[in-house]
Parts: C-alpha cells; structure tokens; sequence
C-alpha cells in the first residue's frame, strides 16, 4: 500500500514538468476556419535590396525572406508615400525627390521588420 503513493507522486511530478516546458509561441486563429494554423516564422524578417536609387517615376522590386506561405500576411508601408510609394506585393514607386524608408512587417507579428532605404532623385535630363 506505500507505493502507491510514490506512484501517484512520480506522475504528478511528471505532469508539472511537461506543462512548464509548454510552448507558448503565439498562435493565430483564423476566425471562421476549423481549424488554428501556427503562423510565427522561426528567423528574422529581411528585405533586399536594403538601398535603392530611383529617378522620379521609377520602379523597384523589394524581396523578403519570408516563407511562401507567408507572403499574403505581409504588411509594406512607406513613411513618405510622396516620395516613394510601396504596394502590398513590394514594388515601390518614386514620386518626388527625397528620401524615404520602405518597412515590411508580418500583419501578426510587428515586432518582426524590416526596412529598405529609398533615395529618390529628380528625372535625368539630357
């Protein structure tokens, strides 16, 4: 009759132990969806290039390391549209001359970003 105390003192132990190595990685839950879906990515965001030089009117490509999967969550944004617009695939688009910074940042997670420099300078005339 003593061990079953030892026994019932063994998996208590156990139990305490696996619910503090619990992951509390945050999930996001799809509302309406069946089912919760896992969404926060393992490594650092990044965006290439990290300078880019455009005359007014330009057109550049922005790329991100982030999964494929992932790439309908990201979020783009310019802190001067005037002086570059970015749409929400990445392209950015020169206006006016100046400077600006081009951020990326996953719609679930804004601590996890990255940013391009944008240099807009005025049309070349020959």
């Amino acid at each position: 009759m003593r061990r079953y105390p030892i026994i019932i003192l063994a998996f208590a132990a156990a139990a305490i132990a696996a619910a503090c190595e619990t992951d509390l990685t945050p999930t996001i839950a799809h509302i309406g969806a069946a089912t919760s879906v896992a969404t926060t990515p393992r490594e650092s965001l990044s965006v290439q290039p990290t300078l880019v030089l455009l005359a007014v009117g330009g057109q550049q490509q922005l790329f991100t390391n982030a999964p494929d999967s992932l790439t309908k969550q990201l979020v783009w944004a310019s802190q001067l549209p005037s002086v570059a617009n970015v749409t929400q695939s990445g392209l950015v688009t020169a206006g006016t001359p100046g400077t600006t910074i081009v951020t990326v940042r996953y719609s679930f997670d804004t601590t996890n970003s990255a940013a391009a420099t944008i240099q807009v300078s005025g049309p070349i005339i020959r």
